[in-house]
């Protein structure tokens, strides 16, 4: 082989090495990925830890250093090790938690870091590529967050780039002797000690499929991936949906920051989550637009009336569900006798986003109305709340739901709620009494009356006793707590206060007194025998918002004022890219409703958009102003939510459900329909432009000179229409692109053949990749056909067949010459010598031809 016939083989092996390096590389990278998502989202970083570790330190000291390896008998016996480590999770079947899919993930991040301890063969590198599509698979199982979705990214990136780098080594495998990766059974010495059975000496052609192998990654990802990208997007989303969206929880994490229960207790420091649990949309109903509040919304869920002490903590639950009224739909909305009453106060859709839960418990803004059907709804008349339709679960799945209200007022939630009455036909649905005339006095109709009668009387007897369980006050409990009630109390100027000032002077004291602070830090010593209520107000004066919202309900009750705890959400926190407010697990949150006479309250004060009543629940929140905000995410924090919102939307919740609600829902009402308006509209803008010549700002129709968007255009259309039509390129693009081709040629082994080429290349004949001798000599022939030359047919076919003859040991192939070879001069070198200087001679004339032509040019 001569010296350019090294180079260019020296240049090949030198490129596979380089692409073997890199693909060690990418998939040290698709592990270090998989170890990540295989637990993002979730407690168990220490899985994701261990992969990245195994990843790097196998790249670093086994492929890159190549300091050391880990031999198949010792990876096979680790992984043997490995599978009963894990395994023995899986005994214990009824033990809580995902103790197994944890031990699934342990397992395969194991042997995947097994794997990366082993020199790196085509057949460990596609075991690598395999565990990591199985971690994406546990990775599924694990979350549902958009970290999930996110990762995909690199991962679909990398693994693009892994998977044809590992194609273009497949097509180099048999064309030379070391591409970079180790041969598999090579520790063994099986395949190195057996003889090539098909031995390549063709130079050119290997050279020519080195070159395509060299081009396989990046063809790859340029022709296939958009294609298989668009295809399985049509197939994710335009295939039917037959059953429900798997909504399950997230494992090992709280799914929402509010539980059915308020547990008083000391149970160290309370850990927050950023996670959200809520997302609330308010429009304005007359506006059709967003609509913002300027204090925060208070999102109610459970309402909690009943006190108990217990050992070591103290309990706030429900009353039993017979002493409070449910109804099977929300109410219709009120309709004030007065017209203008409707001025003073905005009529308010409120859509909520809820993620999966415990609890049977939604979140409402009271008063609320019904704005559409919800069958899967139920409401409390007494409590004002609203809950998932059904039976008791172990989670419930996420769900999306909407209702109206009228407690705004100029950006502002109002702090009273009317009391259900029992003669109010709509909220009770008993008939108010009504006398009956002299014809209707039939038995029948004495029975329904009688009825009506039996059951507004049970009705209010309900009522009355549901208000005598708020007044539930155990003195001799919480001695000091009913003190401190009692001294907030006392008249002011021997005026006495009435039940809402007393109510705001308790609540005032509790949020703005110096003796009380708020903390999560609840490491306070037990008092045996003490409730934790008096123990608070007494002697720890700090705790959280549920600490603060049971003393003031005690104190409340200990002056004959009837009380009761709300939990929820207080959230200000407002997204302005998706124009919601987000609730989060640490907005989570209790405060008071008191219950005021109508007499009580401010007389300066009128309630509008709610029933008339003879009482009404008055909010109160006595946390310290530090306890009630929390700052959210701003920037890309509220991208990322937003981007979370839509994954949960069109990934993770797309069901049959959601896709004909997408995909065939009312075009106003669909955000896709409605985007895809917006898309039809503005290119329906721009092609009118384009006609009337008012592209980029009227720079075709002469206004001005130049216009960067009608070039742009221009140029896109030139290259598409090139693109289709398949137009031809100049010449010199033909000849440089030749030129460059040329380079890679290697020069024949076969001497005279190679000096054939030679004197052919002085009067411009080149040989491509592509082209064999006998194609070569019959273009040469045709080139250079010269009246005042002899013609180089003669010396050139004896060439041309003696080199068939001494590198293929056959005639020349079937392909047609312009003359017929007659002799074997194949046989005779001296021939070959003769034909050669015969060229050599004839190749000079025609170049002084050639040089006299361009002088005279």
């Amino acid at each position: 082989m001569n010296e350019h016939s090294h180079v260019a083989a020296g240049t090949h092996k030198s490129d596979a090495r380089r692409i073997a390096s890199r693909l060690k590389f990418y998939f040290a990278v698709l592990s270090c990925l998989g170890g990540m998502v295989l637990t993002s989202g979730t407690s168990f970083e220490a899985i994701t830890l261990l992969a990245v570790f195994f990843a790097v330190f196998g790249y670093v000291f086994v492929d890159w250093l190549e300091l050391f390896a880990l031999p198949p008998i010792a990876a096979y016996a680790a992984m043997g090790l490995a599978a009963i480590y894990c395994v023995s999770d899986f005994v214990d079947l009824d033990a809580p938690g995902n103790h197994q899919m944890i031990a699934v993930a342990q397992l395969l991040v194991f042997v995947q870091g097994i794997l990366m301890m082993q020199r790196k063969t085509r057949r460990i590198l596609e075991q690598l590529g395999v565990f990591c599509l199985l971690e994406l698979i546990v990775a599924a199982v694990f979350n549902n967050a958009i970290n999930f979705g996110l990762l995909l990214v690199p991962i679909s990136i990398v693994g693009a780039w892994a998977i044809s780098s590992l194609a273009a080594i497949s097509a180099l495998e048999g064309l030379r002797t070391n591409d970079g990766l180790e041969e598999d059974g090579g520790y063994f010495g099986r395949r190195s000690a057996v003889a090539p059975t098909i031995s390549v000496t063709a130079t050119e052609s290997v050279q020519s499929i080195s070159h395509v192998a060299m081009r396989l990654p990046t063809f790859t990802l340029m022709a296939l991936a958009p294609a298989v990208l668009l295809v399985g997007t049509i197939f994710f989303y335009a295939l039917p949906r037959t059953t429900e969206a798997a909504r399950g929880s997230r494992p090992g994490q709280a799914l929402v920051g509010f539980s059915d229960e308020l547990r008083l207790e000391q149970i160290g420091e309370m850990m927050q989550s950023t996670a959200p649990a809520l997302r609330v949309r308010l429009i304005d109903r007359k506006t059709g637009s967003s609509y913002q509040v300027n204090e925060g919304l208070y999102l109610r869920g459970r309402v909690l009336e009943r006190y108990s002490q217990q050992r070591d903590s103290a309990v706030w639950a429900e009353l039993n569900e017979g002493m409070v009224k449910h109804t099977e739909d929300l109410p219709s909305e009120h309709v004030p006798r007065r017209s203008t009453d409707k001025n003073f106060y905005d009529v308010v859709r409120v859509q909520i986003s809820a993620e999966s839960s415990r609890s049977r418990a939604l979140f409402a803004i009271a008063p609320l109305h019904r704005s559409k059907s919800e069958p899967d709804l139920e409401y409390c008349l007494d409590r004002s709340t609203i809950a998932r339709r059904g039976d008791d679960n172990w989670n419930y799945p996420r769900i999306s739901y909407e209702f109206g209200s009228h407690a705004f007022r100029k950006g502002r939630q109002s702090d009273l709620i009317a009391q259900p009455q029992a003669n109010t036909r709509s909220q009770t649905s008993i008939v108010p009494f009504q006398p009956l005339s002299a014809d209707e006095l039939s038995a029948e109709a004495i029975e329904r009356r009688s009825n009506q009668t039996l059951a507004r009387a049970a009705n209010e007897r309900r009522i009355e006793d549901y208000r005598e369980a708020l007044l539930d006050f155990d003195r001799d409990e919480m001695p000091g707590t009913a003190e401190l009630a009692s001294s907030l109390a006392q008249p002011e100027n021997g005026e006495q206060k009435s039940d809402s000032d007393l109510a705001r002077r308790m609540e005032q004291f509790l949020a703005t007194s110096q003796e009380f602070e708020y903390t999560l830090k609840l490491d306070a010593k037990r008092y045996p025998g003490m409730d934790p209520i008096e123990q608070f107000v007494t002697i720890d004066k700090r705790g959280h918002c549920q600490y603060f919202a049971s003393a003031l309900a005690m104190m409340l009750r200990s002056e004959g004022i009837p009380a009761r705890i709300v939990v929820g959400y207080h959230t200000d926190e407002y997204n302005e890219i998706g124009d919601h407010y987000i609730a989060r697990q640490l907005h989570a949150h209790a405060w008071v409703e008191a219950l005021i006479r109508k007499d009580q309250l401010d007389h300066n004060r009128n309630v509008y958009g709610q029933p008339s009543s003879e009482a009404y629940w008055l909010r109160l929140d006595p946390t310290p102003s530090s306890g009630r905000f929390r700052e959210g995410p701003s920037g890309v924090g509220q991208v990322f939510d937003m981007a979370q919102n839509m994954w949960d939307d069109y990934v993770v919740e797309m069901d049959g459900k959601q896709q004909k609600k997408t995909f065939l829902g009312q075009p106003g009402n669909n955000p896709l329909h409605r985007s895809y308006a917006k898309f039809v509209e503005r290119l329906s803008t721009v092609i009118g432009k384009v006609r009337d010549g008012e592209l980029g700002g009227g720079a075709l129709a002469g206004r001005n000179l130049f216009s960067w968007p009608a070039a742009v255009l221009g140029i896109g259309l030139t290259l598409l229409t090139a693109l289709l039509l398949r137009i031809q390129t100049p010449k010199w693009m033909h000849r440089q692109r030749n030129s460059n081709s040329v380079k890679e040629i290697a020069v024949p082994k076969i001497p005279f053949y190679a000096q054939t080429l030679e004197q052919l290349s002085r009067v411009g004949v080149h040989r491509t990749a592509a082209q064999t001798p006998s194609e070569l000599a019959v273009d040469a022939i045709l080139r250079l056909q010269y009246p005042e030359a002899p013609s180089i047919k003669e010396p050139l076919d004896i060439l041309t067949n003696s080199f068939y003859r001494t590198r293929f040991g056959s005639e020349m192939p079937d392909l047609e010459l312009v003359g017929e070879v007659e002799r074997d001069f194949g046989q005779d070198p001296q021939a070959v010598q003769d034909a050669l200087a015969e060229l050599t001679q004839n190749v000079n004339l025609l170049t002084n031809i050639q040089t006299a032509a361009e002088r005279e040019q």
